[in-house]
């Protein structure tokens, strides 16, 4: 029961991390008009401005949160044309505790952004919310994707 309760707990780092960096997002945001449309690990979109380090997964400290960014599917696609014009994202972290045993994983959005925004190219692959693992573009057998949009 031990592991069990240090499992809760990363999860429920893991969902205050991705709160925190939404905020870092939405502060990029209100400076900028737009969010970053490049993966917010690489390169200095959103830190040390927004958020002095990025968070990453607390089971090994290691692994990083998933990041897409997206324009409205009448923008065109490609880096280039999505400078100055993700306005939206999508944000995730692999919880250990699947949907029937984490009541946070029946809060997340289950969204697969894909479906009404256009990717932005250069950002962490597109991914469903509703995916085992968020792996793919579509749902999985189980739900231990936590996901968040704007």
């Amino acid at each position: 029961s031990l592991n069990a309760a240090r499992a809760k707990g990363r999860d429920a780092k893991r969902v205050s991390d991705l709160r925190t960096i939404q905020l870092a997002l939405e502060s990029y945001y209100n400076d900028n008009g737009f969010y970053p449309s490049t993966n917010i690990y690489s390169g200095a979109t959103i830190s040390p401005t927004y958020l002095a380090t990025l968070p990453r997964d607390p089971k090994d400290n290691s692994t990083l949160y998933l990041y897409s960014a997206y324009n409205t599917s009448s923008n065109p696609t490609g880096t280039a044309n999505c400078l100055g014009k993700a306005t939206s994202y999508h944000l995730a972290a692999v919880m250990e505790s699947t949907d029937g045993t984490n009541p946070t994983l029946k809060q997340d959005v289950d969204s697969s952004v894909a479906d009404t925004w256009t990717v932005c190219t250069g950002t962490t692959a597109t991914f469903d919310g509703n995916a085992t693992s968020c792996s793919g573009v579509s749902a999985g057998a189980s739900d231990n994707c936590y996901d968040q949009t704007n």
